[in-house]
C-alpha cells in the first residue's frame, strides 16, 4: 500500500488519476448525452457537417431502460437478497435461528426505499458504463451510497477484480452540517 508523505503528494496522485481517466470521462459524457435524449450532434457539428437533420429517436434510451428493468427484476423480485446460516450455537436451533434472522434482515432491506434506490441507480450505471459504484461509509448501516462512476477516480490499470486496487478517490459534495 502506498503511503503519502504530504497533502501535496495526495493531490498530485489524484491529479494523475484524473488525467488518466479524461478520455473515459469524455466518452461517458457522450453516452450520457445520447441516452438522456439529446441530439447526436451539437449545433456547431451540424453546421460544419452540413447536416439537415439532428434527431435522437430515443432508441438507446429505450434499450437502456429495458436492460435496467431486467436487472432490477432479476435482483429485486425474489423473496430475499441473501440467506444467513449459523455455524455457532446449539445445533438443533441453528436452522430456526438462521431462518428467523434471514427473514428479518431481508424484510427490512426490502422495505428500505433508500437501499432499493441506491441499488437501482448502480444498476442503471452498469447498463451505461459498466461499473456501478456503491460505497458503505457508515460502519453501522447496511445501506450503501451510490456514486456516479464519474465521481470515482481509480489508478489506471486497475483490474476488474480490483485485487490490485490500493487507493481510490471519491468526489463528494457535502453540506456545512455534514462537514
Amino acid at each position: 500500500m502506498k503511503m503519502f508523505e504530504s497533502t501535496s503528494s495526495v493531490l498530485t496522485e489524484c491529479s494523475n488519476m484524473l488525467v488518466a481517466q479524461s478520455t473515459n470521462a469524455r466518452n461517458r459524457s457522450l453516452i450520457n448525452r445520447l441516452f438522456n435524449g439529446e441530439a447526436p450532434s451539437t449545433d456547431e457539428e451540424r453546421v460544419q457537417q452540413n447536416l439537415k437533420t439532428n434527431v435522437n429517436y430515443l432508441e438507446g434510451t429505450r434499450i437502456a431502460s429495458n436492460a435496467t428493468n431486467q436487472l432490477n427484476n432479476a435482483f429485486e423480485k425474489g423473496d430475499r437478497y441473501f440467506s444467513v446460516s449459523l455455524d455457532k450455537g446449539p445445533i438443533h436451533k441453528r436452522s430456526v435461528w438462521s431462518s428467523y434472522i434471514t427473514a428479518c434482515l431481508n424484510k427490512e432491506l426490502k422495505r428500505n426505499a433508500c437501499y432499493r434506490s441506491n441499488r437501482e441507480s448502480a444498476r442503471a450505471q452498469v447498463v451505461l458504463h459498466g461499473p456501478g459504484p456503491l460505497v458503505w461509509g457508515n460502519k453501522r448501516s447496511p445501506i450503501p451510497k451510490c456514486f456516479g462512476v464519474e465521481d470515482m477516480i481509480l489508478p489506471s490499470g486497475t483490474l476488474t477484480s480490483m485485487e490490485n486496487l490500493d487507493r481510490f478517490g471519491i468526489y463528494q459534495e457535502i453540506t456545512w452540517s455534514e462537514l
